[in-house]
């Protein structure tokens, strides 16, 4: 299945591949009080979480928190008519934490 978004491809695999339930992942974000929903709304691409939340859901993932947020940013970008590909977030979050 294709995702939207990085972020949505990271919460489908730990739903999916890594047995979290909604419920079960907003706990291990320090976020249990809000409604798994929100998970849903991350898991489409309809909605971004906080940065707060997506650089806990990139350390659970085992990935660089740059990257994720970077494809938000990404986003923003392309909503104002600039298109900024994957290769480029990669090679920016990589050089970023040197």
């Amino acid at each position: 299945m294709k995702h939207p978004n990085l972020t949505a491809a990271i919460v489908a695999d730990l739903i999916e591949n890594k047995g979290y339930s909604r419920k079960e992942l907003l706990a291990q974000l320090g976020v249990g009080h809000m409604d798994p929903v929100n998970v849903s709304t991350w898991r489409e691409g309809s909605k971004y979480p906080s940065e707060e939340i997506m650089v806990k859901l990139a350390e659970l993932a085992g990935i660089d928190k740059e990257i994720l947020l970077m494809d938000k940013f990404a986003r923003k970008l392309r909503r104002v008519g600039i298109r900024l590909d994957r290769s480029a977030i990669t090679r920016w979050a990589g050089t970023s934490s040197q």
